[in-house]
């Protein structure tokens, strides 16, 4: 199973990816990839390891050929980026963080 079919050869997306144990563990640390602020391991029931991995259809694809498992997580639904609502309508710069309001 393959990823490279995305048309932008650089999008990242986040897996999920399976280790047998602590050696390929430390294997796959080593492979530089990002692992966000630092890898979170997962202890499996079955006694394998889980660690998320952010990467390239590429990379994923280098670590199936090398016989790791990875499971890709779904992307997100696209979403409004910008509301529909003017902030600065009173007149007064907002502070500090914001909060959803429901729709009335």
């Amino acid at each position: 199973m393959s990823d490279t079919g995305r048309l932008d050869a650089g999008y990242r997306q986040g897996a999920a990816v399976t280790v047998a144990g602590v050696e390929e563990l430390r294997s796959l640390l080593d492979r530089g990839l990002d692992f966000g602020c630092r890898p979170s391991v997962e202890r499996l029931d079955g006694g394998g390891l889980r660690v998320e991995v952010i990467g390239t259809a590429a990379q994923f694809d280098g670590l199936r050929r090398a016989g790791y498992g990875v499971v890709l997580q779904p992307e997100p639904a696209e979403r409004a980026e910008v509301g529909d609502g003017d902030r600065f309508a009173a007149g007064v710069v907002p502070r500090g963080f914001g909060r959803k309001e429901r729709a009335r």
